[in-house]
């Protein structure tokens, strides 16, 4: 009977256990008081599910430090700069904490999943400038024992040893960071837009840390990462960018950047005899590798590292391509196409069609000149017609008039003569109308 009760009551705690999850991150620890310039008792956040009971995390977590104060300090207990991670398998996050500026401060603690991207975020305040919560650093009236007792817990801060009022001659020791975890993200590099860049990261200093234990990060500058040791990247669009590696191993963290240059290539194809001809116009060499020639049936993948320095040439073999059409197209390795052939170019037929012009346009010369003299011709008839038209309409409003008016016209003609085709009709109704 017992054998029977047994069974369930595991399955049951299995099936617990199994649906357990994390829900929350805590701090464990009671709020502090801290003298100014004094590291704080060991504070400790905790991963717990719904519950409240403390669970392991299922996967590393990467860890944000914060504090309202600008002159707060995160420390880990031995008293380097604190982690930014939390490694799988655990729950509990220890460190310490130190401030040169008096005050009631919040200290928050924000944790995301590497894989998940789910966040937590705990907070909890610390008094800077009151009496110690402490034991470990409470005053006392042994200035050489306070002395030690702050170097000891906070040996990685900067201490001035010209203030120091130890009774020794020696000068206070100061422990500087020790750096277990170095990692490379190669030399800078110098590219083309489309162009493959392959980046591999490298560690340099590994102690107390399996290479196999260790996660890289890629951000490329251009809003876009990547996971891993080995990783490939085209850039869409010229600039100067910054690329940052993060490797994470356990609860260490290593940082390398580099600088990337992607230029915007300018280039010219030509059809030459039995090839065609590349030409790097842009201010920068560029790298042809894996770039393609193509026509309609063949195509052509340029070999990797095929270099051409700015404002220099190179020519293909149509025997190397296998193409020997007029119309090819060059495309970098996105597929987008940069440039088309341009037409062989024979100096010799160009001067003969510039001579073809030539004598046309002198044979078309004489006769521009005898045209412009009829159209002078023209332009005069023109002018004369009109005068004529306009004297007509004239004399035909004179004669419309009766006797009377006429006479009064007449008069105020009769003083100075006039000349031409006026004056004769004027004298004509003079004669007509009043007999003189």
């Amino acid at each position: 009977m017992k054998r029977l009760i047994s069974v369930p009551i595991t399955f049951f705690l299995m099936a617990s256990t199994a649906s357990a999850q994390v829900s929350q991150f805590v701090f464990i620890t009671e709020p502090q008081t801290v003298s100014i310039g004094v590291s704080s008792e060991t504070i400790t956040i905790q991963s717990q599910n719904s519950q409240g009971v403390s669970e392991n995390i299922t996967e590393t977590h990467d860890l944000v430090f914060t504090s309202i104060s600008p002159t707060g300090q995160f420390f880990n207990t031995s008293g380097n700069p604190v982690s930014t991670t939390m490694s799988k398998n655990t729950a509990n996050k220890n460190f310490l904490y130190q401030d040169s500026t008096v005050g009631t401060y919040t200290l928050t603690i924000t944790a995301t999943g590497r894989t998940s991207l789910q966040s937590f975020s705990a907070s909890q305040q610390i008094t800077i400038g009151g009496e110690s919560s402490s034991s470990s650093n409470s005053t006392t009236t042994n200035e050489q024992t306070s002395t030690e007792t702050t170097t000891d817990q906070s040996s990685s801060s900067q201490t001035n040893t010209a203030n120091s009022a130890h009774s020794s001659p020696a000068p206070l020791s100061s422990t500087e960071n020790k750096i277990e975890f170095e990692v490379s993200a190669g030399r800078d590099r110098l590219t083309a837009v489309g162009n493959p860049v392959i980046f591999i990261a490298s560690p340099t200093k590994l102690q107390n840390l399996s290479e196999q234990a260790i996660t890289y990060k890629w951000s490329f500058g251009d809003g876009t990462t990547l996971l891993g040791k080995t990783v490939t990247h085209n850039y869409r669009h010229a600039g100067n960018y910054a690329i940052v590696l993060n490797a994470y191993g356990s609860d260490k963290q290593a940082v390398s950047r580099i600088n990337v240059k992607v230029i915007l290539p300018l280039i010219s194809l030509q059809r030459v005899s039995d090839g065609i001809e590349i030409e790097n116009k842009s201010g920068s060499e560029i790298n042809l590798g894996g770039w393609s020639l193509a026509n309609n049936n063949k195509s052509f993948i340029i070999p990797e590292d095929t270099l051409v320095s700015t404002g220099t040439r190179v020519v293909f073999a149509d025997e190397t391509t296998g193409i020997n059409s007029a119309d090819i197209t060059l495309s970098n390795p996105i597929k987008k196409i940069i440039t088309t052939t341009l037409p062989e170019i024979n100096l010799g037929e160009i001067q003969a069609k510039i001579n073809e012009v030539k004598v046309a346009l002198n044979n078309i010369s004489p006769a521009l000149q005898g045209d412009n003299t009829k159209i002078a011709s023209v332009q005069k008839v023109e002018v004369v017609t009109k005068q004529l038209e306009q004297e007509e309409q004239e004399k035909s409003e004179i004669l419309e008039k009766d006797s009377n008016q006429l006479a009064n016209v007449i008069e105020v003609f009769e003083a100075p003569e006039r000349q031409g085709f006026l004056s004769s009709i004027f004298s004509f109704v003079k004669r007509l109308f009043v007999g003189k």
